[in-house]
């Protein structure tokens, strides 16, 4: 179990685990091993969490805006500022949805109401963006089942798909951070 957040220590052969336990280390016929030392400090726990929770949240708003950026580079050899925005958003949506509301929904499920999450984004994003302020970031007219040229069935049926890969963003941001994505 990892070291946890928050909290000092008496010394150093104590560790808190992820559930805020704290263990002290023995040493017993040449072998390590560790005993409960205190109770659950719950309120230790409770505020690492909370900041876990907001690094979480910035750091995956980072990378989903970053990974947003590059798919458009590769897609369409451009991007805007705007797309690093709803990146950012889409990716923080989806994985706050699995962890939140849709953590016991089936992975197809998951990955259609995933789609329709980022459709929904990328919709008010066009109207802002494009409608709006007639920066002309995107424009899906010619692309069949348009609604007013901002989203289309095909690209939000590729946005379902990457939901996947969206939420095995917020796993690695989990790793970084040192955290199970399931206790988030």
């Amino acid at each position: 179990s990892g070291l946890s957040f928050g909290g000092r220590l008496r010394n150093e052969n104590e560790i808190r685990d992820q559930r805020g336990f704290r263990f002290r280390r023995k040493e017993k016929d040449g072998k390590e091993y560790f005993v409960i030392a205190a109770e659950r400090i719950e309120v230790k726990k409770t505020k690492g969490r909370k900041t876990m929770k907001i690094l979480y949240s910035v750091y995956l708003f980072l990378a989903g805006g970053f990974v947003y950026q590059m798919i458009e580079m590769a897609w369409r050899a451009r991007t805007h500022w705007s797309m690093f925005i709803l990146g950012g958003l889409c990716f923080l949506s989806v994985n706050l949805l699995r962890l939140t509301v849709l953590k016991d929904c089936n992975l197809f499920l998951f990955c259609l109401i995933g789609g329709l999450c980022v459709t929904v984004l990328e919709f008010i994003t066009g109207c802002i963006v494009n409608l709006r302020f007639g920066l002309g970031v995107w424009d899906y007219s010619g692309v069949p089942f348009n609604l007013m040229g901002q989203i289309c069935l095909p690209f939000s049926i590729a946005w379902a798909a990457l939901t996947l890969p969206g939420l095995g963003l917020g796993r690695v941001v989990c790793d970084i951070l040192g955290v199970k994505f399931s206790s988030m």
